[in-house]
């Protein structure tokens, strides 16, 4: 995580205690645990290592409402926005997917059956990690984004994983191609090594989304600011990876310096 070793994940108290059911997340209290859990209970059911360690980030399967939208139809209408990749072409999304090497597409069945197994636990699905998990972040990305703009209803019910996804969706069309650029597509151990700065953009999008304490702005800041300092000092990717990564973290902090009650 990109808080400090020994202090709290959600404040700056070094007075904390390990959670007795993952082992990895550090709190100073049981109310600081309450405001991630809403998004934590989802890593405490599902990474329970040996010795507990920060887990790859993942996310829950995809909703039956979102998987809904990119139902297929036998024109192959869907769901699509640009590739990210050249020559930024509209693609319906499971050709990008097959471009990027997500999936295999040999006809529309490929891609009906990956969206019924993207409904499943991960621990069910028969898509391997991380392609299972980059495919959840852009259609469930994808979904917040449309709904954003309105053109499928509106953004009520939704929540932090909707607007992580959003962001990460984001980070991903920018780095897709800037690895094709290198000869190598999304590096299989990115979710890994993004980990600590993915888990802390969580943090802020929970505490943004679910909290409404006196102290949310504060915690919002510091929340972002871990994840700067993340990209700062610890984080080992390319120049180009951090911009990327620099460029959310001071998205979340701009969003912090403005955030009163309302919703981040």
């Amino acid at each position: 995580m990109a808080a400090p070793a020994g202090q709290c994940f959600v404040c700056d108290s070094t007075s904390v205690k390990a959670c007795s059911g993952c082992g990895w997340l550090f709190v100073c209290s049981r109310a600081h645990q309450a405001i991630i859990w809403p998004t934590h209970k989802y890593f405490c059911r599902t990474s329970r290592l040996s010795p507990p360690s920060l887990p790859p980030f993942t996310l829950p399967p995809l909703k039956p409402e979102e998987a809904a939208i990119y139902t297929l139809y036998p024109d192959g209408y869907v769901l699509h926005g640009p590739d990210p990749e050249p020559p930024f072409e509209m693609l319906p999304w499971y050709k990008s997917f097959a471009k990027a090497g997500w999936m295999t597409l040999r006809d529309l069945d490929d891609a009906r059956w990956t969206l019924e197994d993207l409904q499943k636990p991960a621990e069910s699905a028969r898509t391997p990690e991380p392609m299972r998990t980059f495919s959840l972040i852009s259609l469930k990305g994808q979904h917040y984004e449309q709904r954003m703009d309105g053109r499928i209803g509106g953004v009520e019910g939704s929540d932090a994983w909707d607007v992580c996804s959003r962001a990460f969706s984001v980070v991903l069309n920018k780095l897709r191609p800037h690895f094709r650029s290198k000869g190598t597509d999304l590096p299989h151990d990115l979710l890994t090594r993004l980990a600590p700065f993915f888990h802390q953009d969580l943090i802020v999008k929970t505490i943004g989304m679910h909290y409404r304490g006196d102290d949310r702005q504060t915690l919002l800041r510091l929340a972002a600011l871990r994840m700067q300092d993340w990209v700062d000092g610890d984080c080992e990717e390319d120049e180009e990876v951090k911009r990327c990564l620099a460029a959310l973290a001071s998205l979340n902090l701009r969003t912090a310096e403005a955030c009163s009650c309302a919703v981040c």
